[in-house]
């Protein structure tokens, strides 16, 4: 049983500074070295736009990813004043006037924009995608589509306002450990198995190839 309303205390108070993370963790040297830094925004404004979709897999993306990358380096996007308008905290007409802000960004469309806010500690607004229309239809037995996701996001966790996401958020990763196992006890190296194609896997259990790697890796990394 998930006790939603404690991790959404307890992940309420956590500031967004130390949710997005360093991940060179110095006191382990073998993750560190596996996943290593994020790049800068000045690192990714050199890349070469062919190299970055194939070295990532990110096709299409990539040129905008450069160019946001490009905008921050320029100081058309100003990141420390963005942060500095949060301070006071997390109002729905800030959320508002960032979100139109946000807009404006070429490959902004609504559901990269709630994320962002929501890693800026705007937690009233769930970012909804096809993810989140599984997890109704599992979880919550909604018949939920892309375009009723949000209206049914709102009637489901409202009562946890203002803390929609994390309520939503602790109970999808109840969900992922149930079907994955503990996520904190997986080597990183596993982690890309948590996918959407294995989440709709037949029977709604792991196919066999996922089911092996992880089996593995629990010997491995016991």
């Amino acid at each position: 049983m998930i006790h939603v309303k404690d991790a959404v205390h307890a992940m309420g108070l956590i500031p967004v500074r130390l949710i997005v993370f360093n991940l060179r963790m110095e006191y382990n040297p073998g993750v560190n070295k596996m996943i290593g830094n994020f790049p800068s925004p000045r690192e990714l404004a050199n890349l070469d736009e062919s190299f970055l979709a194939k070295r990532c897999n990110l096709g299409y993306r990539a040129v905008r990813i450069i160019k946001l990358a490009q905008s921050v380096v320029e100081g058309r996007i100003q990141l420390r004043e963005v942060e500095e308008s949060c301070a006071n905290g997390a109002s729905s007409s800030l959320y508002n006037k960032l979100a139109d802000q946000f807009r404006k960004i070429d490959g902004f469309g609504p559901f990269t924009c709630a994320n962002v806010l929501m890693c800026m500690g705007f937690y009233h607004i769930i970012p909804t995608d096809s993810e989140t229309v599984r997890h109704l239809k599992k979880v919550h037995a909604r018949k939920s589509t892309i375009q009723t996701v949000h209206r049914d996001v709102e009637v489901i966790y409202r009562k946890y306002a203002p803390f929609q996401f994390l309520a939503y958020w602790a109970e999808l990763w109840h969900f992922y450990e149930k079907r994955f196992g503990k996520l904190s006890e997986m080597p990183p190296s596993d982690y890309k198995l948590i996918t959407a194609s294995n989440m709709r896997s037949k029977g709604g259990r792991k196919n066999k190839k996922t089911k092996r790697i992880l089996m593995e890796s629990a010997l491995t990394w016991s």
